[in-house]
């Protein structure tokens, strides 16, 4: 048997005696040095310099508004519509339960300093008989504006189709800054107007991503009498000729090459040509439809005869394509150039955003005056619907600058919501 010890047990004043001798002698001196963090990419000790917390003060506005005013607010609502399924039952609804090969659905547009515009686009697809595509836009707010168009296409083939297309517009806050590179934002006029347009076209691929278009038709012009400018009617026919590297669907890496090429002939005389062209480059990165895009464009006017150009059949940016932070028709003139560098990535299986920075303006005959100068910056931010393509809803924030050589001073601030390419 192994041998038996006393059991002892302290008492208290033992205990208080250890505990305050623990308490008095000092712990090694290496007790308290912690292991030092190894530097796994050697980039020190990960602390930011001077040269990185400037940056971030002067961004740190535009991330607030982004986190807080449209990633927050967004996310949620995207949880909740994929938690309750609000979109598969609107596509349902819209569709009438079909196939998706017809339906309806409410469009809007709100724009800065723009009138509102509320309607419908209606769609419908082997309508008459296979391959026939109707499309049906409308849009009004009161006799101030009103928006209308009918296009119905019909395929010939897999590789080629005809269409007719008709299309009204009436609005009294169509906006003139005068022509030219360094026409004032002061000087903006509101100005009315009535265009109705007809034409037939044909379109055909060519193979090898060559894409042709052509269209014939009649275009009728009116204003109100606080325009300087005569009412016309004019005859036109374009071609587009498109080289496109990127595969079916238009999306991933890629170029595309584009070249336009239009005369008018209106009334009094007058005829003139319109011309240009774009190169846009394309880079998915990863293959993840994050595109990085580097889009210039370059546009033309010239008089065949000795007769004038009306305004507004001249060279413009501004509005839902190119320098998108500046209202419709801002600048104006005989030609224009611009370059855009856009990133577009997805946010949800319905939902892309987007951001996009551009430089340029309107100069005389082919470019006359064209300096870097006087050039202009635009930039956007914004989100885009692709649950119906031909009707896509949009969420954008812009801004537009004077030029260059005037210190680039905030001329113009827009916001858009709704359908830009519906109308």
């Amino acid at each position: 048997m192994p041998p038996r010890f006393p059991e002892r047990r302290l008492n208290a004043v033992q205990c208080i005696l250890l505990a305050a001798l623990a308490f008095l002698v000092p712990f090694p001196a290496h007790a308290d040095e912690r292991r030092a963090v190894p530097d796994y990419d050697g980039r020190g000790d990960g602390g930011a310099s001077a040269a990185l917390w400037i940056p971030r003060v002067l961004v740190a506005p535009l991330y607030l508004v982004w986190e807080y005013l449209v990633r927050v607010p967004i996310g949620a609502a995207v949880r909740g519509v994929e938690k309750n399924g609000a979109v598969s039952r609107a596509l349902h609804v819209a569709t009438f339960g079909s196939a998706k090969s017809a339906g309806i659905a409410p469009t809007f547009l709100f724009d800065t300093d723009m009138l509102p515009a509320v309607g419908a686009y209606f769609w419908w697809d082997d309508a008459l008989v296979d391959g026939n595509h109707v499309r049906i836009r409308a849009a009004t707010w009161g006799a101030p504006l009103v928006l209308a168009s009918l296009s119905d296409r019909y395929d010939l083939d897999e590789r080629s189709s005809v269409s007719l297309v008709a299309s009204f517009a009436r609005r009294r806050d169509n906006v003139f800054y005068g022509l030219g590179p360094d026409a004032p934002d002061g000087a903006r006029r509101r100005y009315r107007s009535r265009i109705a347009d007809a034409s037939a076209g044909f379109e055909r691929e060519l193979g090898l991503g060559i894409h042709l278009a052509t269209r014939v038709g009649v275009r009728d012009v009116a204003f109100d009498e606080r325009v300087v400018a005569s009412d016309y009617t004019l005859g036109y026919q374009r071609v587009a000729l498109a080289f496109d590297t990127r595969a079916s669907g238009l999306r991933g890496s890629g170029l595309r090459l584009e070249t336009t090429g239009e005369g008018s002939f209106a009334s009094e005389r007058r005829s003139w040509v319109t011309y240009g062209g774009s190169a846009h480059a394309f880079w998915d990165i990863g293959g993840s439809a994050r595109v990085l895009s580097l889009a210039g464009t370059l546009t033309f006017v010239d008089p065949i005869a000795d007769g004038a150009v009306p305004f507004t059949e001249l060279a413009t940016l501004g509005g839902y394509e190119r320098m998108r932070g500046f209202l419709p028709g801002r600048m104006v003139d005989r030609s224009a150039a611009s370059l855009t560098l856009a990133y577009r990535w997805p946010v949800w299986s319905f939902l892309d955003a987007g951001i996009e920075a551009a430089a340029g303006n309107v100069f005389g005959p082919r470019l006359r005056g064209l300096d870097a100068g006087k050039l202009r910056f635009s930039g956007a931010v914004g989100l885009r619907t692709l649950a119906i393509p031909e009707a896509e809803l949009e969420l954008l924030v812009g801004f537009g600058t004077a030029t260059f050589a005037d210190g680039m001073g905030l001329e113009s601030v827009r916001c858009i919501l709704g359908a830009t390419h519906a109308f």
